[in-house]
């Protein structure tokens, strides 16, 4: 039993070094962990559809934007019918996140910086013959201001 105390402890003495050794280097060495920024936004209606409301959650990544949205009372689009969503830049051009059909676990990306954002949209789509080109949101649903407005 004293042989197994003792390596208990020898276990618990060469993991504290360990820990202790790679903040060391961490601080000696520049080596940092990445930690997202992440804030919330209200999704505003525009009355197309009644009686809608959201919110989304922005992460920013090193690859761009990650949007969780959470709008539970959009109603379910079926038959070729969708959402889109579309983040507007400062200079008024229009970058597609996605498509859904229903408010509920939507998560939406997009290989931009924050920094060029003013506003996300969620507008109606529909699935189309042709070439299936979109030039961006012509019935928007709800909208949100990005980064949010400071209250």
């Amino acid at each position: 039993m004293e042989q197994n105390s003792k390596n208990q402890s020898y276990f618990k003495w060469n993991s504290e070094c360990f820990t202790l050794a790679c903040s060391v280097s961490s601080i000696r060495y520049g080596i940092y962990i990445y930690i997202p920024s992440t804030f919330d936004a209200e999704l505003v209606p525009t009355g197309l559809v009644p009686d809608v409301e959201g919110t989304i959650e922005v992460t920013e990544l090193d690859g761009g934007l990650q949007i969780e949205l959470d709008a539970p009372s959009l109603p379910r689009r079926v038959h070729g019918a969708f959402y889109e969503g579309w983040l507007r830049l400062a200079d008024d051009r229009l970058v597609p996140v996605g498509t859904f059909q229903t408010g509920i676990d939507v998560t939406l990306f997009a290989g931009i910086d924050l920094d060029d954002v003013t506003e996300l949209v969620i507008a109606l789509g529909e699935a189309s013959p042709g070439d299936g080109a979109r030039s961006g949101p012509d019935d928007v649903v709800l909208k949100a201001d990005l980064p949010p407005a400071e209250s």
